[in-house]
């Protein structure tokens, strides 16, 4: 359904909805409560509505897509069978670090086929001073480009447990004693959104360890697609059905392919 040049023109869409977050960022944003108590922006919800009409210009004249968004849940939305394809969004992953000036959110975006994430996007459009565009999947491959120039493939490192590996958390967790021995970790960096599922699958670091907590499918889908992409590994109960309710994403790990 998604090739490489389709790839292209969704990240493409993506981009444009980043450099629409950081105009909201400049301008006057408007923060607001949502029903369960998190956070959510007007650049959340205009990034969504982007994406969206974007995406229906795309594929104007093709079978619909349904698309199933953390926002669109929050207005309502109920999904209790997952639908044969569609996309699985979160607008604006990291949304307290946006509000809080640090660099470390994204915008989230998988296509997903018979419960499998074909083709996963990752955009940051200020992470460390640079736009970062993460994406692909198992069947085309992942790539990453940097504000905008040179679409490099990239491959997560090779699993070697001789070595001394370098670990990603969120900073609401942390990596246990336990854990530390068992995946030889020497160095760990705790870090928001999904980011980074980005810096394993490019080999930046070599493990991301997630715990069940809040994080959602709309979390994670993106960097599942992209770590298959990039010959990387993505540990996760096999029962997990992405685009339901309630969405709640179980333990898993990501790193590197053996």
């Amino acid at each position: 359904m998604i090739d490489y040049n389709t790839m292209l023109k969704i990240g493409e869409i993506l981009k444009i909805a980043g450099e629409n977050i950081l105009d909201a960022k400049k301008n006057k944003l408007k923060i607001s409560k949502k029903k369960d108590g998190t956070l959510v922006t007007n650049a959340d919800l205009l990034s969504q509505k982007i994406i969206m009409e974007e995406l229906n210009k795309l594929f104007n004249g093709e079978e619909s897509i349904p698309m199933v968004s953390e926002e669109l849940v929050e207005d309502g939305m109920v999904v209790e069978k997952a639908f044969h394809h569609f996309f699985l969004m979160d607008p604006l992953d990291g949304t307290n670090s946006f509000i809080n000036g640090e660099d470390t959110f994204c915008i989230n975006l998988a296509y997903i086929k018979n419960n499998i994430p074909e083709v996963g996007f990752i955009y940051a459009p200020d992470y460390q001073n640079n736009k970062i565009l993460w994406m692909g999947g198992e069947k085309i491959g992942s790539f990453k480009e940097i504000n905008g120039k040179n679409i490099e493939k990239i491959t997560a490192k090779k699993y070697n447990q001789e070595v001394g590996r370098t670990a990603l958390c969120g900073p609401l967790q942390k990596i246990s004693i336990e854990e530390k021995e068992k995946w030889n970790i020497k160095n760990e960096e705790y870090l928001h959104s999904a980011i980074k599922f980005g810096l394993v699958a490019d080999g930046t670091f070599d493990i991301y360890l997630r715990k069940k907590n809040k994080a959602c499918d709309w979390d994670i889908a993106a960097g599942h697609a992209i770590l298959l992409g990039s010959l990387g590994e993505f540990l996760i109960d096999s029962d997990f059905i992405y685009g339901v309710r309630p969405h709640i994403a179980p333990s898993l790990i990501a790193k590197g392919g053996n």
